[in-house]
């Protein structure tokens, strides 16, 4: 598959996807609109501070002959979709939103193990695994454990490597409270 290939099928692929599936801005859920902002605050900074180096290690190592104009895959949730439509908007031909099931949908047809083609990032609030929880619920035992969320960031730019991090939010039912910024993060 060519970059022009690949390139056009996912724009096609995400076109699709929210015309099959629009998403509305959450305003009348306040958690959502809570992970709305908090969401596309973690894009901004991504878009300004990271992806910059990210492009500059890319041209670098173009011998691996890297697309020199990746598309940025952004995995997150519906209100994750309504910031990058406000931060970024809809016709960023290199910029392209998907929901979590459907980037692991366009991964298994569309094999880019090289990521010559794309930059994946994503940010999107998550529960706790139950395995998670039994330590949160030892290290923060005021806190009732349905009011748990993992705000669940990172990107892969080549085969193994990429940074992730887990940061933990409460929901107190009026707003979101951090309890730990990188409550697991590591480095591939």
């Amino acid at each position: 598959m060519t970059q022009h290939e690949y390139r056009d099928d996912l724009l096609s692929f995400a076109k699709k996807q929210r015309e099959n599936r629009p998403i509305d801005n959450p305003e009348d859920m306040i958690e959502q609109n809570w992970h709305r902002r908090i969401i596309g605050g973690s894009l901004m900074t991504w878009l300004k501070q990271r992806l910059p180096n990210v492009l500059a290690e890319r041209h670098t190592l173009r011998f691996l002959d890297f697309d020199p104009k990746p598309i940025v895959i952004f995995e997150t949730t519906p209100p994750g979709v309504v910031a990058a439509r406000e931060i970024v908007g809809e016709s960023r031909e290199n910029f392209v939103c998907l929901l979590r099931k459907e980037f692991e949908h366009w991964e298994r047809h569309h094999r880019d193990d090289g990521f010559k083609f794309y930059i994946h990032y994503w940010s999107y609030f998550d529960y706790p695994a139950p395995d998670c929880v039994k330590k949160l619920t030892k290290a923060y035992p005021s806190v009732p454990v349905d009011q748990l969320r993992l705000h669940r960031t990172g990107d892969t730019r080549h085969p193994n490597c990429g940074v992730f991090a887990d940061h933990l939010w409460q929901w107190t039912g009026k707003d979101m409270k951090l309890l730990l910024e990188a409550y697991s993060n590591g480095i591939y």
